[in-house]
C-alpha cells in the first residue's frame, strides 16, 4: 500500500431490507379470534358439563336423603281442642300418613282440619324428623239443645256447634218451639245462661229444662209441677219466691201443677185439683 494515499475500504453489503423486501413475521393461530373463540367455548363446554354433573349428582344425593323413612309421617299431635276429638282431626287428615314432613303443605292441612263442626281457626307447624303438631281452637260445647228429636250441642254464646256425636255430661235443654238448626246456627243466649243460674240455685235438680220463645225458661220437677221463670240473669228472687210457694202448699197439704214465676208482684199459681170423694151409696 502506497504511503500517504487512503486505503480503499471494501464496500458494505446493504441490507435487503432497506431495499423494499419484507420482513417475515410468524403469528401463532391460538392468536387468532377464530382459535381462541373455538378454545374458549370448549373450555365453557367442558365448565358446563361438570356443572351439569355436579347438580344432577347433588339432586340424586338430595333425592335419596328425602326418601329416607325417618321423615315420613306416621302420625300427628294434636292440642287445644275442646269439642272435636283428636280422633276426628287425625281423620281428617289421614291423607298425611305416609308422606314425606318435607312435602307437607301446612296451608292445606289446615283446610282440613278448619273443615270440621265448631273449629274456628287451626294452626300447623312441621319439625324435624317427622313432626306434624296441630293447635285447634273450637267451640266448647255448654249444654244440650234438644229440638224435633235431635240434641245439637251449643256453646255459651249460642252457636250451635253440631248434632251430638255422642253423649256428654251437659244440662239438656229441650225446645219446645221444636226448630231445625244446623251448624252455626244460634239460639237464645240468655236461655243458656238462665240454665246455668237456675242449676245453681236450685236446691233440687229439674228433671227437665224447657225452652219456649213465649216463655222462656220452664223446668219440670220430679213432684210433677212445673215453674215459669221467663230469662234472665236474676233468678235469686225467683228462685226465693218458688220456694215459699212450695213451704205454703206443703203446710196445707196440697200441691200445685204450675206456678209462673216471670213477675214477683203478679205470680200466677195453679192448684192441683183434687179428686172428688165418693159418698157410701153413691155410683162411681
Amino acid at each position: 500500500m502506497p504511503t500517504g494515499s487512503l486505503a480503499r475500504r471494501p464496500a458494505r453489503r446493504r441490507s435487503r431490507s432497506r431495499l423494499g423486501r419484507s420482513k417475515r413475521t410468524t403469528i401463532a393461530f391460538s392468536r387468532l379470534p377464530i382459535i381462541r373463540g373455538l378454545r374458549e367455548s370448549r373450555i365453557w363446554s367442558l365448565q358446563w358439563l361438570l356443572s351439569l354433573g355436579l347438580t344432577v349428582a347433588f339432586s340424586w344425593m338430595t333425592y335419596d336423603f328425602l326418601r329416607q323413612p325417618a321423615f315420613v309421617v306416621y302420625q300427628v299431635g294434636v292440642w287445644g281442642n275442646r269439642g272435636v276429638t283428636a280422633e276426628e282431626v287425625a281423620d281428617a287428615v289421614s291423607r298425611l300418613a305416609g308422606q314425606n314432613v318435607f312435602y307437607v303443605r301446612p296451608g292445606q292441612v289446615q283446610g282440613w282440619v278448619q273443615g270440621l263442626p265448631g273449629v274456628t281457626k287451626a294452626q300447623v307447624s312441621l319439625s324435624l324428623p317427622n313432626q306434624v303438631s296441630i293447635r285447634v281452637e273450637d267451640l266448647a260445647p255448654e249444654v244440650v239443645w234438644q229440638s224435633g228429636g235431635t240434641r245439637y250441642w251449643v256453646d255459651q254464646e249460642g252457636t250451635v256447634i253440631r248434632p251430638e256425636p255422642r253423649p256428654a255430661d251437659l244440662l239438656v235443654v229441650v225446645d219446645a218451639d221444636g226448630r231445625q238448626y244446623r251448624p252455626w246456627d244460634r239460639v237464645d243466649k240468655k236461655a243458656i245462661l238462665t240454665v246455668k243460674v237456675l242449676a245453681n240455685l236450685l236446691p233440687t235438680p229439674p228433671t227437665a229444662y224447657e225452652y219456649s220463645s213465649a216463655a222462656g225458661i220452664t223446668v219440670q220437677s220430679a213432684e210433677g209441677w212445673r215453674a215459669c221463670f221467663g230469662l234472665g240473669e236474676d233468678m235469686a228472687p225467683r228462685v226465693a219466691l218458688l220456694q215459699s210457694i212450695l213451704e205454703r202448699y206443703r203446710e196445707k197439704k196440697e200441691a200445685f201443677v204450675y206456678a209462673d214465676l216471670r213477675s214477683l208482684e203478679r205470680q200466677f199459681v195453679v192448684p192441683a185439683v183434687r179428686p172428688t170423694e165418693v159418698k157410701k151409696g153413691d155410683k162411681r
